[in-house]
């Protein structure tokens, strides 16, 4: 207003020449004074123009999203709208600076404030025509935009499931790689693909634009899939010829201004992703990539830039983690939560399973349905998936059963199931049953079907139907997939019958077997099959039983004459008839695995139609003539019988169609060549053996090899010949079965070469392993035909052998095809040179192109004279001298005297895929890399100069993880040296031991690199000071201050430093001085840890003498240092005051386990004075769980908030306490609370201890009248020499001084404590206890003991009352020693009627040990039957007065020796006479000890020392 009325004024005072002049002059006088009017309106316009170019950028995104052209004149539009919007909103901006004014507000700033104006006003009026102009483009509607994934809360599956995150991350890595354009997430179903997948996509929202997603099913309609890409793309795909709908797709999805992740969730079939117009290349741009989810990993084998991830089962505690989640706080209800922990066993760690049953059990209290919902899961019957719960996962299985389209692969799906849960299911077996049930019709060769068989595995591993193994070779089935497929056999009417498991303790009674097709037992506690079973349809029957007390009747097999298949496996004490398999005349598989004793094995002779044979690890001594008569034998595998010595003769040469022979580890004697008429079988028998081509054979003598190709047309062999050939043996050959040759002769054994075609082998073997040998002959002829001779290796082990200087000289070679130099070992994978006292090098050659490309393992080991490993040439059109081991993974020079170079002839090498490196014992070896700082680096041009480094120059070490370098006492470390880019960026572990010129590990030029290191140890470094050191140009110049702020360690999760005698911290710590060189650096009280590191993720931190060390330093800067940390061990660091200082303890929250030994100076382990935490309601270690302390004089206290007892730490459940002279109790009353989680409690050798509970508290107070240990386990209490109680029956001062005052009457266990779930009780060095327990106990205590050992109590007369003994009615194990008091185990009760006992105490032990025992007359005075049906284990040694057990009648059922030397047990007796003693019953025994005892007692007047194996030598026993 004021501004207006100002220029009107002026107007008129002007008259007519104003109507001239004001025009202009207003105008800029309006800059000036109406600024807030022109900012106003500029405002104004703007957002007009922003509305109408949202308008106009709708209508642009609907043409470009339906792949149409937008015209010229929009985009000239557009450009300008966004250009002007720009310029409009810096202009609005800064109107903050006009505002501001200039000399901080004190005067305005004209000129900003006229510029601004003028912008203003220009601005608004071009704003105003370009609104004009858009609004003539403007559409009254458009279409939605296209619609997306909707964004899902993140669960706990994503926020802490480290399996979980793994895998995402994995995946993200590989959505960021241009190199890769399809990404697979597979898995078995309701693993939670699905879930991954769209958690992805809303963690890469800023790597893409657009995320389409479309389900494609079991049964696809791909026209449907690119329809539902396109909609949600915006794309209009109305046309019908396919070529133009995928033309019009590629082109949205590859347009240059959009990154779109195409998702597609459950594909069970690959289909032609570009015939669909889905790009595979992602475009110039790389715009477009494919994520999808299926249940088959073997999709699109033909595409390289793809990457498969695999989600497996949730792992540890993620499976309760994710169904606590979805069930709710009703899960920790006391009565429910052991149901909740069963039903998470059951479902195995799949999601889906745990997400479905938590959701049906939410806020269930009623114990009903848990029960329901565990018995459910427990029976996999087609009866159990009637509820949603069962049903949704059997559904989600049985879909991937029903798509396999071989029924061969159903029938092996099915079969695995016939194996108990997480058995390890061994292939070998599956291709035996294979041929046996008949699968494979028309095939006649073994190794055909066991390629068809491996190829069914892997279907149906691909369909994560089957899951890998313990070992390679091996397969298992997930818990629910097998109850899955049991309900698919019942459901099928398969016929199956299984019998499993500890319950399974008799065969079930059926009305009727005839039924069944395949049955499985395997089971320990059937005690008997039964005889007579008609099973007229059985075809396959499994049976696995270790129960030493297993009985199986003559005609148990009478009734199963079709079967075709027989595994049977049972303990070797039972001798199994091999007259009653007389029945099983349709037997084409029979397995007598491991342990069996055979009463006629020749019976099998009868079994004529049989085709697979094996008695692996079987007690079989000889192969009978009758064997013979298997003249339809394929397959015989007498691997590991290690009894079996003679095979008849003829019997090889007799199984004339026999393809595969397996007899690793038999030490068989073979008829030596050239002699008639032997007892055994000869070599030249397999002569006759047209079919055979696989073989596995160990030969020890080796004058039994004829001098004939013997092995010539093998195609699979693994042959050992020499000295200890069965020891070498290795069983993973009979699965992975390769071209083996081992050579293991002794000093004064030679061969002939050409015996058995030894020299052919040598050449055509692709695992050759040489060991022991003198001669040269062998290694000779190995590399006889040079490089040529070389190509066939894939495997080579030279051992202890007489070798040439050098393996490989093509130097002195001619070539057969003049100048072309084949490469030197182009297909090795593993080599292994050890103990070769004159190799010098392994080759000395150009290195032709191919040389060592796929060598992935190199170990050299005690090679005295090698200087380099190899020493290459340089070749004519080499020019940039460079070497690549493409393809080495691990590397290891270890205790090679002489070695200082590694390639010697070499500029660069380039090691793209080595992982572990190991340098052991180099003397010789100063630098790992030639720097221009090492001496006489200039005169390393000549390349026949001596080297000084292990590697040259240049060398690149990008995907190093583990480094290892041990007693490299020469090496002057890591410090200066050249790092190629990449080189260490990936290291993981890093193990630095006996370097003994080291200063530090690390200089901080690897500081970037070690961002992965996950794992360092440091040790036996004398001169090591610091971890870490700073260089030269670390500091500032002049002020001696670091320029290195801080170090993070982002992923060390495990830290070890030991012997480091003068190490004072991890990176050093200095401050400013007045000096300007590094020299007067002055380093402040140094501790381990400063400001300057940080662990964010270190969880284990062991420190063992550091004689050194201080202290463990301040509170680090960040938060989050220290706060991982699970696992801390401190041994022998003399100087350390206190472990844990009051600014580090709220840190370790997650703090584990404590371990603190031989600490001299330690005086206390937690400085709790500043913390802000009370003893009942304390926050610190809230999940320790086990502390141990052992060996600190100076300690006398935990904290000084518990002088003399313990602090209160909620979860330990572990607690050693060690040599603690000072420690008068453990725990007041105050701290009952501490014992409610202990399951172990050990405590050793404090003097002044008098009790574990100290009755009255510090004012004198009685808190609690008694103690319940509600879960501990162990118990083992030695050395305490004071103590009397655990917890005082009567009051007593606390003592003064050494000499405690013990109260009369004392029993260590009174009825004020109670042991509800003791299982192991140690008692020893009690010299004055007189009386263990007393009769009043409470109720349930020691009641489920099992163990129990007392030694040393030397006033102890008696172990137990009858009571006790009755009381006791679990305990199995029962060892007493060193007692010299005692006169009998169970002590005769008082004012009893004849002294008898009513019921039999002890009536579950197994074992009993009694030893130095002198005064012990018998185990119980009082005459009573005793009834031990459970022992088998009794050993008595020098027990001199013991005359007999117990009055009356001992039953030991069991008991068939009582030992006489420690250390023998049922299945390790010894011998008979000089190890253990049985005469008639236990008693007698006894008796007969005692005699011969007292009748060799002038033996021990005599001075001679009376052993109770003198006692046998003389017994004649």
């Amino acid at each position: 207003m004021a501004e207006g009325v100002g220029l009107s004024f002026l107007g008129k005072a002007l008259g007519g020449i104003g109507e001239y002049l004001v025009a202009p002059i207003g105008r800029q006088f309006g800059y000036l004074f109406c600024f807030n009017t022109n900012i106003q309106n500029l405002e104004t316009q703007l957002d007009r123009l922003k509305v109408t170019r949202e308008g106009v950028q709708l209508g642009v995104d609907e043409t470009r999203n339906n792949v149409r052209t937008v015209g010229p004149h929009l985009e000239a539009w557009l450009t300008k709208a966004n250009d002007n919007t720009a310029a409009a909103e810096t202009i609005i901006k800064d109107k903050a600076q006009v505002q501001k004014g200039c000399f901080n507000g004190w005067c305005p700033n004209l000129k900003l404030r006229y510029s601004l104006g003028r912008k203003a006003v220009k601005k608004t009026q071009e704003l105003a025509l370009l609104h004009a102009e858009g609004s003539n483009y403007i559409q009254s509607s458009y279409n939605p935009p296209p619609p997306s994934i909707e964004p899902m809360p993140t669960t706990t599956e994503f926020q802490g499931f480290d399996s979980r995150i793994l895998v995402m991350n994995e995946i993200i890595e590989a959505l960021k790689d241009d190199g890769i354009h399809l990404i697979g997430i597979c898995g078995m179903g309701g693993m939670g693909k699905t879930t991954m997948a769209k958690e992805v996509a809303n963690r890469t929202k800023n790597l893409f634009n657009e995320f389409p997603m479309a389900v494609v099913s079991q049964e696809p309609n791909l026209k449907q899939v690119q329809s539902c890409i396109a909609e949600m793309l915006g794309l209009q795909l109305d046309m019908e010829n396919p070529i133009l709908r995928s033309s019009r797709l590629r082109e949205r999805l590859l347009q240059n201004d959009k990154k779109i992740l195409v998702i597609f969730d459950d594909i069970w079939e690959e289909f032609d992703l570009e015939e669909l117009g889905f790009p595979l290349e992602g475009g110039s741009n790389k715009s477009c990539k494919i994520l999808f989810t299926s249940r088959n990993r073997n999709l699109w084998k033909g595409i390289q830039n793809k990457r498969y991830t695999q989600l497996q089962v949730l792992v540890g505690e993620e499976p309760w983690h994710l169904f606590r989640e979805k069930v709710g706080d009703c899960a920790d209800d006391l009565d429910l939560l052991p149901l909740a922990k069963q039903i998470v066993n059951e479902c195995g760690g799949l999601p889906l399973a745990l997400v479905t049953i938590g959701r049906a059990l939410t806020n269930e209290h009623n114990q009903h349905h848990w029960n329901n919902a565990l018995q459910q899961l427990r029976t996999p019957c087609s009866e159990s998936l009637s509820s949603e719960v069962s049903a949704k996962v059997y559904q989600a299985l049985y879909f991937s059963y029903n798509f396999l389209k071989d029924e061969r692969a159903k029938k092996l799906f099915l079969l695995c199931c016939l194996f108990p849960e997480d058995y390890n299911i061994t292939i070998e077996d599956l291709v035996r049953y294979g041929i046996g049930l008949r699968w494979f019709e028309g095939i006649d060769k073994v190794d055909e079907v066991r390629d068809r068989v491996n190829v069914l595995v892997d279907q149906l591993k691909s369909c994560y139907l089957l899951l890998d193994g313990r070992v390679e070779g091996q397969i298992k089935m997930h818990d629910l997939v097998r109850d899955v497929a049991i309900s698919i056999a019942a459901k099928d009417k398969h016929g199956f019958m299984t019998i499993h498991g500890a319950k399974s303790r008799e065969w079930p009674k059926k009305a009727t077997y005839e039924l069944y097709t395949s049955i499985s037992v395997i089971s320990n506690e059937i005690e008997e099959f039964p005889g007579g079973l008609t099973c007229s349809k059985l075809e396959f029957l499994l049976i696995e039983c270790w129960n030493s007390s297993l009985k199986i009747p003559s005609n148990f097999f009478e009734g199963m004459g079709e079967l075709k298949v027989l595994d049977l496996r049972i303990t070797k004490d039972i001798s199994l008839l091999l007259s009653s398999l007389q029945f099983l005349r349709n037997l084409l598989t029979l397995h007598l695995d491991y342990s069996q004793k055979f009463d006629n094995i020749s019976v099998m002779g009868k079994l004529l139609n049989l085709e697979i044979l094996t008695f692996r690890g079987s007690n079989i001594e000889e192969l009978p003539e009758e064997i013979g008569g298997l003249v339809n034998l394929k397959l015989l595998d007498l691997t590991g019988c290690l009894e079996l010595k003679r095979i008849a003769p003829g019997v090889i040469s007799a199984l004339v169609q026999l393809q595969e022979l397996y007899m690793g580890g038999c030490e068989i004697i073979w008829e030596r060549e050239g002699k008639e008429g032997g007892e055994n079988a000869s070599l030249r028998e397999f002569e006759s053996l047209s079919n055979l081509n696989t073989l596995e054979i160990n030969i020890k003598d080796v004058v039994c090899l004829p001098r004939i190709p013997l092995f010539s047309k093998l195609t699979k062999y693994s042959i050992l010949i020499g000295y200890g050939a069965n020891l070498i043996f290795v069983e993973e050959y009979i699965t992975r079965l390769r071209k083996l040759l081992s050579l293991r002769l002794l000093d004064t054994c030679t061969i002939p070469l050409e015996c058995g075609g030894i020299n052919s082998l040598l050449r055509s073997s692709a695992l050759v392993r040489l060991r022991e040998i003198s001669s040269e002959d062998a290694v000779q002829e190995l590399f006889r035909e040079g490089v040529e001779g070389l190509q066939h290796l894939k495997d080579l082990l030279i051992d202890d052998c007489v070798t040439p200087e050098c393996f490989v000289n093509t130097m002195e070679w001619v070539p057969r095809t003049p100048n072309v130099i084949p490469p030197i070992f182009p297909i090795l994978e593993k080599l292994n040179l050890s103990n070769l006292p004159n190799l010098r090098k392994i080759c000395h050659c150009q290195l032709p192109t191919g040389s060592f490309g796929k060598l992935k393992h190199l170990y050299i080991e005690n090679c005295d004279r090698m200087e380099e490993v190899i020493w290459k040439e340089k070749g004519e059109d080499d020019a940039t001298n460079k070497t690549e081991f493409q393809a080495l993974e691990s590397m290891t020079l270890c205790r090679l005297s002489m070695l200082v170079g590694f390639c010697r002839g070499t500029d660069e090498i380039e090691f793209p895929q080595l992982k572990k490196l190991r340098l052991r014992c180099l003397p010789q070896l100063m630098w790992l890399f030639l720097n221009s700082s090492n001496p006489f680096s200039e005169s390393m041009e000549n390349h026949n100069a001596t080297f000084l480094s292990l590697f040259p120059h240049k060398v690149a070490l990008p995907s190093l993880e583990e480094l290892e370098l041990k007693d490299l006492n020469n090496l002057e470390g890591l410090e200066h040296i050249p790092i190629s880019v990449g080189s260490f960026s990936k290291l993981k572990k890093v193990h630095v031991d006996h370097c003994g010129k080291w200063l530090c590990v690390f200089s901080s030029q690897f500081l970037t690199r070690l961002r992965n290191l996950e794992d360092l140890t440091v040790e036996n470094c004398s001169l090591l000071e610091k971890v870490f050191g700073l260089e030269m140009g670390d500091y500032e110049k002049g002020q001696g201050k670091s320029s290195v702020d801080k170090i993070e360690f982002t992923q060390l999760k495990i830290l070890r430093l030991y012997d480091l005698p003068i190490l004072v911290s991890f990176f050093p710590k200095v401050i400013a001085t007045s000096a300007t060189s590094t020299e007067c650096l002055q380093n402040v009280k140094q501790t381990l840890f400063n400001e300057k590191v940080v662990f964010p993720t270190l969880e284990v931190l062991e420190l063992e003498h550091l004689d050194n060390l201080e202290g463990m330093g301040h509170c680090p800067p960040s938060l989050m240092s220290l706060s991982k940390l699970r696992y801390v061990r401190v041994r022998h660091c003399s100087k350390l005051p206190k472990v844990f200082q009051a600014q580090l303890l709220k840190r370790l929250q997650n703090l584990e386990e404590l371990s603190i030994k031989d600490c001299s100076l330690l005086e206390k382990v937690f400085e709790l004075e500043v913390v802000d935490c009370t003893e009942h309601n304390s926050k610190i270690f809230p999940l320790l769980k086990s502390l141990e302390l052992k060996s600190l004089p100076q300690l006398n206290h935990i904290s000084e908030r518990h002088p003399i007892g313990f602090m209160y730490i909620p979860r330990l459940s572990i607690l050693h306490i060690d040599d603690f002279d000072n420690l008068r109790f453990l725990f007041s009353q105050s701290m009952t609370q501490c014992v409610l989680q202990l399951q172990e409690l050990n405590i050793r050798g404090c003097k002044m201890m008098s009790t574990i509970f100290r009755e009255e508290d510090s004012h004198a107070e009685i808190l609690v009248d008694n103690i319940e240990f509600t879960q501990l386990k162990i118990l083992r209490l030695n050395d305490l020499q004071n103590l009397v109680s655990i917890f005082p029956k009567v009051t007593t001062a606390v003592a003064t001084s050494f000499e405690h005052i013990q109260n009369p009457g004392q029993s260590l266990f009174n009825e004020k404590v109670a042991f509800p779930t003791l299982e192991e009780l140690e008692l020893h060095g009690f010299q004055s206890m007189n009386e263990i327990w007393c009769n009043q106990l409470q109720t349930g205590s020691f009641n489920k003991l099992i163990k129990l050992c007392v030694s040393d109590c030397g006033s102890l007369k008696n172990l137990f009352s009858p009571f006790m003994a009755r009381y006791l009615v679990h305990l199995k194990e029962l060892v007493i020693n060193k007692c010299s008091m005692m006169e009998e185990v169970v002590a005769k009760e008082e004012d009893k009627e004849e002294g008898r006992i009513n019921r039999t105490p002890l009536p579950k032990l197994e074992y009993l040990e009694l030893e130095d025992l002198p005064e012990l007359k018998s185990f119980c005075h009082v005459t009573h039957v005793w009834e031990l049906p459970l022992v088998e284990n009794i050993t008595v040694l020098n027990c001199p007065e013991m005359k007999t057990f117990s009055p009356g009648v001992v039953c030991t059922p069991k008991l068939q020796r009582v030992f006489v030397k420690k250390g023998r047990v049922k299945w390790y007796p010894g011998k008979e006479g000089e190890d253990w003693l049985w005469i008639s019953d236990l008693n007698q025994t006894i008796l007969h000890l005692i005699k011969k005892f007292m009748s060799l007692q002038n033996c021990n007047d005599s001075g001679h020392y009376i052993t109770e194996q003198q006692i046998f030598k003389t017994s004649g026993a």
